[in-house]
């Protein structure tokens, strides 16, 4: 399929949209628990870009969840 720009924008906005709910639903957890999180956005191969935000943050230990928004490929 070749989709027009147009599409290719709705369907940028949408992620955007998605993701920002996600995020926020995410803070919200975390502060209704009084537990100190991040969040961080990174376009790339998960694998590559989970070990560099770690290795940036110096993160001893990880938690990742997924509540069906998607594969983590």
């Amino acid at each position: 399929y070749i989709l027009s720009n147009e599409v290719v924008h709705i369907l940028q906005n949408d992620r955007v949209r998605t993701t920002q709910k996600i995020l926020k639903r995410a803070r919200a957890m975390y502060n209704h628990y009084n537990v100190k999180g991040h969040n961080y956005v990174v376009i790339g191969k998960p694998k590559d870009k989970i070990c560099e935000v770690a290795h940036k943050l110096g993160a001893q230990f990880l938690v990742m969840v997924s509540h069906g928004h998607g594969p983590l490929i």
